[in-house]
C-alpha cells in the first residue's frame, strides 16, 4: 500500500480537527508545520483582541511531525476553550517579543500582523494576502535567519522572466523593507510584464466566439459564455450581476459592488448578440466560492471542460478591441471595463493589428456607402 502523501496527511488531519470542533488548523509553510488559529494577541503585540495568526512548531511535514502538530493543535484547541491561552507554551515572552527575532517563520508573523493592523481582514483582504503566501513559500527553511542572502535565495527559487519571479521581486522587496534589511532585487525583476502584447493568434475573432457560443451544450454556461463575451467583464464577475433592467434595450449591465473595482454600467458590444444569443432571459450557473479567484477558478474548469480553445479572459481582451473599432470613446470603454485610462490604453490599444485596422475600414466603408443612399 502506497505511503500518503504529506497533503493526504495535512488533509486527514485538519478533518479531524474541523470535525472535533478544536478552532485550530495545521498548516505546511514550505516543508515545515505550523498551526492557524484565532489566538490572543502575542506579548508586546498593538492589536486590543485575538485574530488569525500561525504559531511555528518547528517540525517538518513528515508522520512524525503530523502526530506532533495534532498534539499541538489539541493542546491549543484546549486552552483557547478553557481561556488558558499562553504564548509562553510556545516559547514567546514580552522580553523576546520586544527583541527583533532574526528567524524566517517570525518576521512572517510579524509581517502579516502588520498587514491586517493597516487593513480590515475580511475575504477579499485575505484573497490577496494569500499572494504573498505564495511567494514565501519560496523559501527553503522558515527556522533559518531572515536574511539580505536568503531574500535573494528565495528570489532566484523563482523562474526568470516569469510573473511569479516578478511578484516575487515586489513582495520579497516589501518583506525585506519591512525587516530593515538592504537588498535591492530591481536586477532579478526580468522582462515579464502583465502588459505584454498578446499576439493577435490569441485573440478569438467574433466568428469563433460564436462558433464556440453554439457548442456549449449547458444552456447556464453558454449563457456565461455569452454575457463575457458581450459586455467583456471579469471571469468572477460573472456572480456579482444585477439583472433587474437588462431586458430593457439595448441590454445594459450592471455589475455590482463586490468585484475588484466596485459598481458599473457596461454596454454591448456586440450589440446583436444581446437579442441573437436572448441574453436577458437566461440564468447563469450557480457557483460558490469563498473569494473571487476561486470564482474566477470555477469559470475557468467549465470553460476547460467544455474545450473552448481560449480562455476566459481573452473574452475580454476581444471586447476591448471590439470597443475600439466601434470608435467608442477610450476613457468611456476604461471605465465600462473597471480600469484606469492608463492600463487600458497601454494593455489594449498595442494590440490592434491589420486584421482589426482591415475590419474598422470595411465599416467605415459600408457606413459611407451606406449614408451616400440615404
Amino acid at each position: 500500500m502506497p505511503s500518503k502523501s504529506s497533503q493526504d496527511l495535512l488533509n486527514e488531519l485538519n478533518r479531524y480537527l474541523k470535525d472535533g470542533k478544536i478552532g485550530v488548523t495545521v498548516r505546511q509553510r514550505g516543508d515545515r508545520l505550523c498551526l492557524r488559529g484565532t489566538f490572543p494577541p502575542r506579548p508586546g503585540s498593538s492589536k486590543p483582541k485575538p485574530y488569525q495568526q500561525d504559531i511555528a512548531l518547528g517540525v517538518y511535514a513528515n508522520p512524525a511531525g503530523f502526530k506532533t502538530a495534532k498534539t499541538e493543535a489539541l493542546r491549543a484547541g484546549t486552552m483557547l476553550a478553557s481561556g488558558t491561552f499562553d504564548w509562553a507554551h510556545w516559547g514567546v515572552s514580552v522580553k523576546e517579543a520586544d527583541v527583533d527575532s532574526g528567524s524566517i517563520e517570525q518576521w512572517l508573523a510579524k509581517f502579516e500582523e502588520d498587514y491586517f493592523s493597516k487593513r480590515a481582514e475580511n475575504s477579499k483582504t485575505r484573497s490577496t494576502f494569500k499572494d504573498y503566501e505564495k511567494i514565501w513559500k519560496s523559501f527553503e527553511d522558515f527556522s533559518l535567519p531572515l536574511t539580505k542572502e536568503s531574500i535573494l535565495k528565495a528570489v532566484l527559487q523563482t523562474e526568470p522572466d516569469t510573473s511569479k519571479r516578478r511578484k516575487a521581486t515586489i513582495y520579497l522587496a516589501a518583506l525585506a523593507k519591512f525587516a530593515g534589511i538592504n537588498v535591492d532585487l530591481v536586477d532579478y525583476k526580468g522582462s515579464y510584464s502583465p502588459r505584454n502584447p498578446v499576439k493577435e493568434k490569441n485573440i478569438p475573432s467574433d466568428k469563433l466566439i460564436k462558433s464556440v457560443y453554439n457548442s456549449i451544450p449547458n444552456p447556464n454556461w453558454r449563457w456565461a459564455f455569452g454575457i463575457q463575451a458581450t459586455y467583456g467583464i471579469r471571469p468572477h464577475e460573472l456572480f456579482y450581476l444585477n439583472l433587474d433592467n437588462f431586458s430593457d434595450y439595448p441590454g445594459i449591465l450592471v455589475v455590482e459592488d463586490g468585484t475588484k473595482t466596485g459598481g458599473r454600467k457596461v454596454w454591448p458590444y456586440q450589440p446583436e448578440w444581446w437579442t441573437e444569443w436572448n441574453l436577458a432571459d437566461g440564468i447563469g450557473p450557480q457557483c460558490t466560492g469563498k473569494n473571487n479567484s476561486a470564482l474566477s477558478e470555477r469559470v475557468c474548469k467549465a470553460y476547460s471542460r467544455y474545450d473552448i480553445p481560449f480562455t476566459s479572459m481573452y473574452l475580454r481582451h476581444a471586447w476591448a478591441i471590439r470597443a475600439a473599432l466601434y470608435n467608442l470613446d477610450v476613457s468611456l470603454a476604461a471605465k465600462m471595463m473597471g480600469h484606469s485610462l492608463k492600463v487600458h490604453h497601454s494593455l489594449y490599444h498595442k494590440w490592434l493589428d491589420d486584421r482589426h485596422f482591415q475590419e474598422a475600414w470595411e465599416r467605415s466603408v459600408r457606413k459611407q456607402q451606406k449614408d451616400e443612399t440615404i
